[in-house]
């Protein structure tokens, strides 16, 4: 006996494709008014709808001789930091190019920006802004500025900084901009910490300093105690002028004489 068992479709089982062709032919009408009505108002929305541009520029690592004039005015902090790798650091080109990337996706720079460059300014009051919607439209055109990495595996020191705009002219005028600002923060917060450095250690040397001179003045004042002892001893003495055969280890030189140590005396005394 046969395993095979045979299955038998029912008419309700199948697409009556001539009752769907009669359907669609009857409402060809609505059919045809939708198609018209979505292309017009596709095509309006394409005539009307507000373009966007963006405008791009490449940024990577710098040359050592691109902070050489900052290097040169800061030669003698060279000569008398510890530790001279600190301000190496500090001026690498790595080290630069993470700061200005940093700066440049940083909230907050973007929103000093906006709310402070002429254009954004015209932009803010062409859409009426208000305290409401301000913040609203700070973050919208904040998210149209970036720098992002193109090809992180293969050039990680390539960054790709865009500003996206209204027109193409715009956001080339704002990228420029908005990049100007950046660098001039960069280069104003490397001025600042190389200044806190420098006054750091100004402390530091203002202190050596000072130290040294106490220390100079109290063997200064050591040394004339000890002079005018010998000078006593060599009057009482009377040996007045320098004695060759004696012994110059002595804690007091009488053997100077009186008239050496009396002007010891008097050049210990003027300093």
């Amino acid at each position: 006996m046969s395993d095979i068992q045979a299955v038998n479709n029912s008419p309700s089982d199948e697409i009556d494709l001539v009752e769907l062709v009669k359907t669609l032919w009857q409402g060809k009408l609505a059919i045809a008014v939708c198609t018209v009505v979505f292309t017009v108002s596709a095509i309006i929305y394409a005539l009307t709808a507000q373009q966007w541009w963006t405008s791009k520029a490449v940024i990577t690592t710098g040359q050592y001789q691109n902070t050489a004039d900052i290097r040169s005015q800061i030669t003698n902090l060279y000569a008398v930091i510890n530790n001279p790798s600190k301000i190496n650091g500090i001026l690498s080109s790595d080290t630069l190019l993470n700061d200005y990337i940093t700066e440049f996706n940083a909230f907050d720079n973007k929103k000093a920006f906006i709310e402070n460059n002429e254009i954004m300014k015209q932009y803010a009051d062409e859409a009426k802004i208000t305290d409401e919607n301000k913040a609203s439209f700070i973050t919208r055109w904040a998210e149209r500025i970036s720098a992002s990495q193109p090809d992180k595996k293969n050039q990680p020191d390539v960054y790709q900084l865009s500003f996206e705009a209204t027109s193409s002219k715009l956001a080339h005028d704002l990228l420029v901009a908005y990049s100007d600002d950046i660098s001039n923060k960069v280069r104003n917060d490397l001025i600042d910490e190389l200044d806190a450095k420098i006054s750091y250690h100004q402390q530091i040397l203002q202190a050596n300093k000072i130290s040294l001179e106490a220390n100079a003045k109290q063997q200064l004042a050591n040394e004339l105690i000890k002079t005018n002892y010998a000078l006593d001893m060599a009057k009482s003495a009377d040996v007045t002028k320098p004695l060759a055969d004696m012994n110059n280890g002595e804690l007091f030189q009488i053997e100077l004489g009186t008239e050496a140590l009396a002007e010891k005396s008097k050049v210990l005394k003027k300093n």
